[in-house]
């Protein structure tokens, strides 16, 4: 009996990730967005986004480029310094 008590929290937990809506799942998931503007010749990155994030720079067209998103990546690990 003591052993399906021990199993009871897990289930639980896993049941409400489950039950979550995707787009409370999609917004856990940070990374980094980075453009390029081939007019000033720089690359910006921006570490701890969300893909929501991205996509709304790049539906505004910040900065003037193209916005790209790549979950659980740092500016770093790209090899670009993270742009305030």
């Amino acid at each position: 009996m003591k052993s399906r008590i021990n199993r009871i929290p897990g289930a639980v937990i896993l049941i409400i990730v489950l039950l979550l809506p995707s787009s409370c799942l999609k917004s856990i998931v940070t990374g980094v967005c980075t453009g390029y503007s081939s007019y000033y010749n720089h690359t910006y990155c921006k570490d701890g986004w969300t893909r929501e994030e991205c996509e709304e720079w790049d539906d505004l067209q910040v900065n003037g480029v193209d916005w790209y998103f790549y979950p659980g990546q740092t500016c770093d690990g790209r090899g670009t310094p993270a742009t305030p």
